[in-house]
């Protein structure tokens, strides 16, 4: 199972708007795993979207892992008010899609998986597969 929290965030300022930097929990990923983190966080009116795609660097012993998200804002949240933070981590692989002309429709073009990185199914094609 894939859980994911939000631990901290750090506000900080600058000529060019608000960096905030999420330290985001991850339970149910391995070191070297891609993960797409998705969400917002929102104080009153003010809403931030968090997006980030990285790659799981470190997992502890307890088998947390631990990645800081960096985002801007337009706008500082407010030091005595709460933050609401909606947050998904999801587990990513990659698909290569080629044009599929083995059931060819007037009006419609179709592509189909050409190469997959192994999730879900079946395992994946050699790492090289585009050098060939």
């Amino acid at each position: 199972m894939v859980n994911s929290r939000v631990e901290r965030i750090e506000q900080r300022s600058d000529a060019d708007g608000v960096n905030l930097a999420l330290s985001v929990l991850l339970t149910g990923f391995e070191k070297g795993d891609p993960v797409e983190i998705t969400g917002h966080a929102t104080q009153g009116q003010q809403m931030v979207t968090i997006y980030d795609q990285r790659t799981v660097d470190f997992v502890s012993y307890d088998g947390v892992a631990n990645l800081t998200v960096n985002i801007r804002a337009q706008e500082q949240f407010k030091p005595d008010e709460y933050i609401t933070v909606v947050l998904s981590a999801a587990k990513v692989w990659m698909t290569v899609l080629e044009k599929d002309d083995a059931d060819p429709k007037p009006d419609i073009t179709a592509w189909k998986a050409e190469y997959y990185s192994g999730q879900p199914g079946q395992g994946g094609q050699d790492p090289n597969w585009a050098d060939s």
